[in-house]
């Protein structure tokens, strides 16, 4: 669209969809909002009006973009304005020359709105009523535009009132009239009736500087006359009375004052008046003060600080470290609140705004406090011991990442029988160090050690226990010892040695299938890696390693575990399928499936079976009551192909279904089906692991994060990159979700703490800067009743597993 400078312009979009989609209008990815701008929605159907007003350039002069959205998925179309000065108009660019003026007519009778443009081409005359486009096949034939581009109302009925506007417009641009109203007068209006109001003004509240327009429209035979009036000022001319309808536009108000509308006729003089209040924002309250404070929370109190009224107030908190955020507390009533789920032993900025019907105040002066101690959250970190006599022992560690307060000292537990109960253990007190030696030690034996940190309040957990070889010259426990690559028949092992030039010639490794399988000991060279082969598909097996050198053998590490992949056939393929959300998707086998005795349908990483063709007993069977119904009622199996389709496609069934047939082999196929549209990743993970939700996008400065949880859309975090705040809708949902996330403000990476079956669910995550990126992951906790931990009597257990899920 062309237009020019100063002028009006409107966007219309339309669409369909069921259910009724909603229609929105957004400038370079984000919601169009400007004063200039207003956004009109059709009263039936799906659709929405962009009206600029005035343009300018270059403000205005870019692509603006319709969305329409409901639940079954998302279009938009894109629109390009160019703005020109009159100065440079084409020689046929259109302009209207008589547009439509103020008309009264009654009931029943017909009105002509005028409207007559010239141009080259000959531009194309079109309608507006109230800023919406007039649609001529719903009148059946009583709203008709002529060949000369004038409106015809026949019959005019009480719905024809309005204001009305022609557009002209050809390749050259568009131009639009002044808008006019059209009363439509009762038929009483044949006697003469005095004026009444038909839209009396309204008062408005306004900023110091604002500006506002007062509408009032007045009715009566004859029509009257209409004026505003300040105090026994006139503020509108005799000359420009208009006729039944006035519109005050006040600007850079700065004072409170009542404006007075009169209709006036030969019949009578009605008022009516509208109050305009100059409110100002609140001030700022007064600097809190700190009453209470706990490991956890803050609690603080305020002045007021206005003498006027003050509708709410919001607190904003940060931890005093360079790069944390504002986090936020809204729609607080009282002077008086406690800030929880604080980190211990921190220092916090604290301070509190106002709220009134304008807008928020300036903030208070800030208040700093500091949380109290709690024990320890977690254990010393990479423990090490090594022996430097014959029975000495040296132990050293890393302070807790999670000291929550000043370490006053440790406690190291050592035994050379960990089956007994850790009160049996001898313990080893260590204060303003990290490093000890531990003497009277049992030669030739093996020692356990366990260590944890304290503070004034109290212990904090357990490490896990490393063991050392009570044997001068003999290596170390291998430390970071974890499965690297995996495969169906092999699984890599990576570690490093406990301490540099410790003269290892070689390691020894004990692994097994299961917990109560056999063991099989293997040795090798002195790398720092290793590939366990041979090893069967799809099985849990567990590993523990010890090195050796010229003196003996060390300790073994503790056992890790680690399940193979499943097995693959050779050319085996995975097919990549996208489908629409809603949609139904056919999985072809491509097979002669009377060549195979048994068919099974697998889904998802845990394998589970949702169909099966067993061809010697003749039973298909589905089995859509898995993975708690979600296929309930969308499978079809076909028994003569063994094609498996899927009906009303979700993201809850994204994933990988694998087909399996069975004959004197097995052939194998995987499709990999994903929803094309809005992004989504669906994510399993194990009840109390923790989850991190990646937004793989570089966060821009003037981004608004958001993240929402469940078929409500419950709002859980919120971070406004521009304005530096963060807010974490703890309490929502019975509070699930308190103490449980945490937001990466520099990349909006969402991590979820000790995750529950609870928290199962959407997870929704909208960016909206420069452009909207939506994604949804589609997270499903489980619990693992085969995965055992074995502990001692009085032991803790801790739960390290991070589960980092990427979209992809």
């Amino acid at each position: 669209m062309i237009a020019v400078s100063g002028d009006v312009v409107s966007f219309v979009c339309q669409a369909t969809g069921d259910p009724k989609p909603r229609v929105t209008w957004g400038e370079k990815g984000k919601r169009v909002n400007s004063q200039r701008t207003e956004t009109i929605e059709f009263d039936e159907g799906a659709g929405a009006v962009l009206r600029i007003q005035p343009i300018g350039v270059p403000r205005d002069e870019t692509i603006y973009e319709c969305v329409a959205e409901n639940s079954e998925g998302k279009i938009s179309a894109q629109a390009k304005l160019s703005i020109i000065t009159e100065d440079v108009l084409p020689a046929g660019f259109p302009k209207i020359h008589k547009g439509p003026q103020l008309k009264v007519v009654q009931l029943t009778d017909m009105a002509i709105m005028w409207c007559t443009a010239s141009g080259n081409p000959k531009p194309e005359i079109t309608w507006f009523k109230d800023f919406l486009p007039i649609d001529l096949n719903t009148s059946n034939g009583r709203i008709k535009q002529l060949k000369s581009g004038f409106l015809q109302i026949k019959n005019a009925e009480e719905t024809d009132q309005g204001k009305y506007e022609c557009v002209a417009s050809n390749v050259e641009g568009v131009q639009y009239s002044k808008a006019s109203n059209l009363y439509v007068a009762p038929l009483t209006f044949a006697r003469n009736v005095p004026p009444r109001f038909s839209i009396l003004p309204t008062s408005h509240e306004i900023m110091p500087g604002g500006s506002v327009n007062i509408t009032c429209v007045a009715v009566g035979s004859p029509m009257p006359y209409v004026k505003w009036m300040l105090s026994s000022e006139d503020l509108t001319p005799e000359e420009e009375m208009p006729v039944g309808r006035n519109v005050l536009e006040l600007h850079d108000v700065q004072k409170s004052a009542n404006y007075t509308c009169v209709a006036m006729s030969g019949l009578a003089i009605i008022e009516a008046v509208a109050q305009i209040i100059v409110m100002s924002l609140p001030k700022p309250p007064g600097t809190p003060v700190v009453t209470e404070t706990t490991s956890t929370s803050i609690t603080i109190t305020w002045d007021r600080g206005n003498p006027e009224t003050v509708s709410y107030y919001m607190i904003q908190y940060r931890a005093k470290s360079p790069e944390s955020k504002f986090e936020t507390v809204e729609s607080i009533t009282t002077t008086r609140y406690s800030i929880g789920g604080l980190s211990p032993n921190t220092d916090y900025e604290i301070r509190v705004s106002a709220f009134n019907t304008i807008g928020q105040g300036p903030p208070s002066e800030p208040v700093e406090a500091r949380t109290g101690e709690q024990a320890p959250a977690s254990p010393p970190r990479n423990i090490q011991a090594r022996i430097i006599s014959q029975n000495t022992m040296m132990v050293r560690w890393d302070e807790p990442e999670k000291p929550n307060g000043q370490i006053k000292g440790y406690r190291v537990y050592y035994t050379m029988d960990p089956s007994e109960v850790k009160s049996m253990w001898q313990i080893h007190n260590v204060q303003d160090s990290v490093i000890t030696t531990i003497q009277s030690l049992e030669p030739l034996r093996t020692c356990t050690i366990r260590v944890l940190a304290f503070t004034s309040v109290g212990d904090g957990p357990f490490s896990d226990p490393i063991h050392v070889k009570v044997l001068q010259g003999v290596p170390g426990q291998p430390s970071n010892f974890q499965v690297g690559e995996v495969s169906d028949t092999s699984v890599q092992l990576t570690w490093e040695p406990a301490f540099e030039k410790e003269g290892i010639i070689s390691y020894e490794l004990y692994y097994k299938e299961g917990i109560q399988g056999p063991e099989v000991k293997t040795t090798f060279g002195p790398p720092s890696s290793h590939v366990v082969e041979g090893l069967r598909a799809n099985t849990e097996y567990y590993f523990s390693l010890a090195a050796v050198s010229n003196k003996g053998i060390g300790a073994f590490t503790n056992e890790i575990s680690q399940r193979t992949s499943q097995a693959s056939v050779f050319g085996d393929k995975v097919k990549s399928v996208s489908v629409m959300e809603g949609d139904s998707v056919i999985l072809h086998t491509y097979t002669d499936i009377l060549r195979y005795n048994l068919i099974e349908w697998w889904f998802g990483d845990q394998q589970y079976l949702i169909a099966r063709i067993n061809r010697e007993a003749n039973s298909p069977r589905i089995y859509d009551d898995v993975l708690d119904g979600r296929f309930k009622d969308r499978l079809k199996l076909n028994t003569e192909t063994g094609d498996l389709t899927i009906k009303n496609f979700k993201a809850q069934h994204i994933g990988d279904y694998k087909l399996e047939m069975f004959s004197e082999k097995i052939t194998t196929k995987t499709f990999s089906i994903s929803v094309f549209g809005d992004e989504v990743k669906s994510v399993s993970v194990m009840e109390g692991d923790s989850l991190t939700l990646h937004t793989d996008t570089k966060i821009q400065t003037d981004d608004l994060i958001l993240w929402r949880f469940g078929d409500q859309q419950d709002r859980i975090v919120k971070l406004n990159k521009e304005a530096n705040t963060i807010r974490i809708y703890a309490d929502v949902l019975d509070g699930r979700f308190r103490s449980r996330l945490k937001l990466n403000t520099d990349t909006g990476d969402l991590t979820i703490i000790n995750i529950t079956t609870q928290h199962t669910g959407d997870y929704k995550l909208e960016i909206n800067g420069e452009k909207i990126i939506k994604k949804t992951f589609s997270v499903r906790v489980s619990v693992d009743t085969d995965k055992r931990k074995a502990v001692m009597l009085g032991d803790s257990v801790t739960a390290h597993d991070v589960a980092n899920i990427k979209a992809n």
